[in-house]
């Protein structure tokens, strides 16, 4: 058996305090408790699904582009220009922020840990700058 204590790490410095007390009142860790493993199910995304979304996420982007070009190229014309060409351009732009954080969706476990956070921050961003423009 062995006994759990409690250490505090301080500018490089390890001071070890009074022994952890488990709730049956010992310091010896319950034997009930799961063998650790270096394997973890990690719940990822499948390939096929992931290239699915990005596929849709690009069509998605693309078309906002595409009805952006359209709406700039019939600005003078009297349906678009009812409509507020400035109004619609807005629209397609957080269309395509929206769409555009489908891409970072995306990203998991195989790529750099630091790029998974910075991929975990921007889809917040995206989808909330997306949707303010899109719907203001």
């Amino acid at each position: 058996t062995t006994t759990t204590t409690r250490t505090i790490l301080k500018k490089n410095n390890l001071t070890e305090l009074v022994p952890f007390v488990f709730r049956d009142g010992t310091s010896v860790p319950p034997s009930s408790l799961p063998p650790l493993t270096d394997s973890m199910e990690l719940n990822l995304i499948g390939q096929d699904v992931r290239f699915i979304g990005w596929g849709l996420g690009l069509v998605a982007m693309m078309l906002a582009l595409g009805l952006a070009v359209w709406t700039v190229r019939h600005r003078n014309k009297a349906a678009v220009r009812v409509t507020q060409p400035l109004f619609l351009g807005m629209i397609c732009v957080g269309a395509f922020c929206m769409a555009t954080s489908i891409l970072w969706m995306g990203w998991q476990e195989p790529w750099p840990t630091r790029s998974l956070h910075h991929a975990c921050m921007v889809v917040p961003w995206l989808l909330t700058l997306g949707f303010s423009t899109a719907f203001s």
